[in-house]
């Protein structure tokens, strides 16, 4: 398993599309991000973290905004 993929799998990412051009060898993949946490509360806890109650799960998405 490769380090990007073990760390996707911790996230509870889902691979949705793996592109790798035929002669370049050159490619990328899009994962889509879970809706609720239930994968991660199925997890023990050395296997990932992730945010504590007091902060904001979602803060990462609201970083950029544009006016």
């Amino acid at each position: 398993m490769t380090a990007m993929v073990a760390v996707t799998k911790s996230m509870c990412w889902k691979l949705t599309v793996k592109v790798v051009g035929i002669s370049s060898g050159v490619g990328f993949a899009v994962y889509q991000k879970p809706t609720s946490n239930s994968c991660y509360e199925t997890q023990s806890v050395n296997e990932t973290l992730i945010c504590t109650d007091e902060e904001n799960p979602d803060a990462a998405w609201y970083a950029f905004t544009f006016d």
